[in-house]
């Protein structure tokens, strides 16, 4: 019987690095069906994605950012509401559009994640913000998601609710001043927009899965065994509404070699006071092993992404895992740290989900309504009480 934390502890760290093996066991096979090794651009080092930053960091020049406000005046002028901004209703002019596209091409096609600078958040409302964060996403992949288990809502409000209350205490770690373990949202595209970052630290740290999958290959192929088998996770939810899942967490792509992780560790070890249903399986020790492996290797390959208010970050959660550094905004003197975040689809990409991850993706970007409709709950201002309806939250 093992236990776990949420992070491993600094013993933990120290056992994994100092029992590294010097090669792959000859008695560990890969699962079956899958490559060993992948070699695409989102298979990327530390050294050789920061040499790169180029081609995965797009500025905004000023004339761009003239473009996009003159574009947000027409949403007010017109009165669009939130749900039917699209390219259409938030036009651009064509060059920019171009260039936009460009980030979709680096998401899926190249290292899987990007980031766009040069907004100033302080110039615009929090409404403006949401239509501006909305507008520009659109032009990158023009599909949202939902974010919430009742598949209504397609944004949702990143910051610290934490604190001495009992309901504060049993938030999940998303929503929380502490580091966030590397895991997946389990989405395609994640969308992160970047309304005040914090004073210290607090940065979005991103590793290749990847990277991550040949390091697992060749030198702990009896955790892409573990990974592939079926874990029970707990939704911490009313069971009656959201089971327990019955999931592996790695994946073959529907139409190449290119591995998907799906993971967290929240499911498996709950966070502080929001602990794992003990009627539950206690995690195996070959679970406790491969969730302290991933973590370990994801963090040594990860890079922090240098975050200034303003930045759109974006995620292709299929490649890339992601975590957080902790932070302090106690006593900052400037405003808490509040990332707005959605889930993006490019519909114009052919997709390499699986079928047996087809449901999970049909909850996120399906249809809610009646006859195929898409049926968006927007809340431009954060709401603490809506934590707990998110899908995901580190």
């Amino acid at each position: 019987m093992e236990t776990i934390q949420y992070l491993p502890s600094q013993e933990d760290n120290h056992k994994f690095w100092s029992s590294v093996p010097a090669e792959a066991s000859s008695h560990a096979k890969l699962p079956t069906g899958f490559p060993t090794h992948v070699d695409y651009p989102s298979s990327w080092g530390r050294s050789l994605i920061l040499t790169r930053r180029s081609e995965w960091i797009f500025k905004l020049t000023e004339l761009d950012i003239e473009q996009i406000e003159r574009a947000l005046q027409r949403l007010d002028e017109n009165h669009v509401d939130y749900p039917s901004i699209s390219p259409q209703t938030f036009s651009l002019p064509s060059d920019l559009c171009q260039r936009l596209r460009k980030i979709s091409d680096e998401l899926y096609t190249g290292s899987g994640i990007a980031m766009l600078k040069g907004l100033d958040p302080s110039r615009y409302t929090q409404a403006q913000n949401v239509k501006l964060f909305a507008g520009i996403a659109s032009h990158i992949a023009a599909q949202r998601g939902f974010l919430d288990w009742d598949r209504q809502k397609v944004l949702s409000h990143v910051t610290n609710v934490s604190g001495p209350s009992s309901k504060a205490r049993r938030r999940t770690p998303g929503f929380t001043n502490s580091p966030l373990a590397f895991h997946t949202d389990c989405c395609e595209i994640l969308a992160l927009y970047a309304l005040n970052v914090a004073e210290d630290r607090g940065r979005t740290l991103v590793s290749s899965s990847h990277q991550l999958y040949n390091d697992l290959a060749a030198n702990y192929p009896e955790v892409l065994q573990t990974l592939a088998n079926d874990w029970v996770l707990d939704t911490f939810q009313d069971y009656s509404k959201h089971p327990p899942k019955k999931v592996p967490c790695l994946y073959r792509g529907a139409d190449d070699d290119r591995p998907i992780i799906r993971f967290s560790r929240f499911p498996m070890t709950g966070f502080e006071e929001k602990r794992r249903n003990a009627a539950l399986p206690v995690p195996s020790r070959a679970q406790v092993e491969a969730l302290n492996t991933v973590q370990f290797l994801a963090e040594k390959n990860s890079v922090p992404l240098p975050m200034e208010n303003g930045d759109l970050i974006l995620i292709n959660d299929t490649t890339i895992l992601h975590g957080r550094e902790g932070y302090d905004d106690a006593e900052s003197t400037r405003a808490k740290r509040h990332l707005l975040k959605m889930y993006l689809r490019d519909p114009l990409r052919k997709t390499n989900i699986p079928e047996s991850l087809r449901e999970e993706q049909e909850m996120i970007y399906g249809p809610n309504g009646e006859d195929g409709q898409v049926l968006e709950t927007w809340f431009p201002d954060h709401d603490p009480d809506l934590e707990g309806h998110w899908l995901k939250n580190g």
